[in-house]
């Protein structure tokens, strides 16, 4: 088999690049049925395929490319072979919109049926790389269909099979954190109102227990742990607000995580969580969780160590004002108010 693909490469310049284009459309359909898990093979035919690509005019093998790509989607090789050839992805920027539309669904419901567990550097690579092309045809108006959906529930399987493989990360380092947060942040734009809270909230937890690990004992260098928050913070507030008494929660825990690591260095992006906490309670708590929302407020803001002392009186005074209609915690709540967070 790989001798005939050298013979199909040493033909090439005697042929038309849409007929060899063919033909190693056709090559690759065969050897996934019988040599698919030869990934270097594999890899081999796709990077042969993108080097005729470049070396023709586009127009001439579109068609070509097209059926190619829809091929590759098709074909019997598992999601983790697919994504592994990296050049595939490189193929599909050739593609006119519509055309990358009809690829790119294809693919993600391949990625959704096949249950194979992606555990490989690459992989989450060439699946971010999806992930992206995805967002930016979502966003983009030339299309009849504003989003894509495969079919219902497939962004929501895409996101719980790439969280699956987040939790299971252990970085060495900040910088694989960052790949991993960043990585984070990419599918929780794209899953929007499809996938579940508690799904987001097991990740920015696993994130803020890496922060702690690597945080440095010495504070030197906060920025970076503070990009990683704010992160945290724009993950939750894409959320959509279902259960929003659960996502209260997750905004004070991020509060109490910034604030125990360094209450100075962070104390402006534990006063945006709390903040952030407040106007969720404010707009979408319901009248039968208010009470316990409050309370999981005022029980954060006791244990604050450092804020201004002006903004944690306003943070008092917005829970006072609502403590109204709960008179068993008003008095909880003025006896943190008039012991002020330096007496904390």
């Amino acid at each position: 088999m790989t001798k005939f693909a050298v013979c199909v490469v040493a033909q090439k310049n005697v042929m038309a690049g849409k007929e060899a284009l063919d033909i190693y459309s056709s090559y690759f359909q065969f050897a996934s049925n019988f040599i698919a898990s030869d990934i270097d093979h594999m890899t081999e035919v796709v990077q042969k395929c993108y080097d005729l690509v470049l070396s023709c005019e586009i127009a001439s093998i579109y068609s070509k490319l097209n059926t190619l790509l829809i091929n590759f989607c098709l074909c019997d090789l598992s999601v983790n072979i697919l994504l592994r050839i990296e050049n595939f992805f490189n193929l599909l920027n050739f593609l006119e919109t519509e055309d990358q539309v009809f690829v790119v669904v294809l693919l993600s419901e391949k990625v959704c049926k096949d249950n194979t567990f992606i555990s490989d550097r690459l992989e989450i690579d060439n699946l971010m790389k999806l992930i992206k092309i995805m967002l930016r045809l979502n966003s983009c108006s030339s299309i009849e269909h504003a989003r894509i959906d495969p079919h219902p529930g497939a962004t929501q399987q895409c996101f719980d099979g790439f969280c699956s493989f987040i939790l299971t990360l252990e970085p060495q380092n900040v910088e694989e954190l960052f790949y991993c947060v960043e990585n984070i942040s990419l599918c929780a734009k794209l899953a929007g109102a499809e996938c579940q809270q508690s799904t987001f909230c097991t990740l920015v937890n696993t994130v803020l227990q890496n922060i702690r690990i690597f945080f440095p004992s010495s504070n030197d260098d906060c920025e970076p742990f503070i990009k990683l928050f704010h992160t945290c913070f724009e993950i939750i507030s894409s959320v959509p607000k279902t259960f929003p008494y659960l996502l209260v929660q997750e905004y004070l825990v991020c509060a109490l995580y910034a604030d125990s690591l360094n209450s100075i260095e962070f104390s402006p992006i534990t006063v945006a969580f709390i903040r952030e906490a407040f106007t969720l309670f404010e707009e979408h708590i319901t009248s039968s969780d208010q009470l316990k929302c409050l309370n999981t407020i005022i029980s954060c803001l006791y244990q604050i160590h450092n804020i201004e002392t002006e903004i944690f009186y306003q943070f008092c005074s917005q829970a006072e004002k609502k403590c109204v209609h709960f008179h068993k915690l008003h008095q909880s709540v003025s006896w943190c108010s008039a012991r002020g967070p330096l007496a904390l």
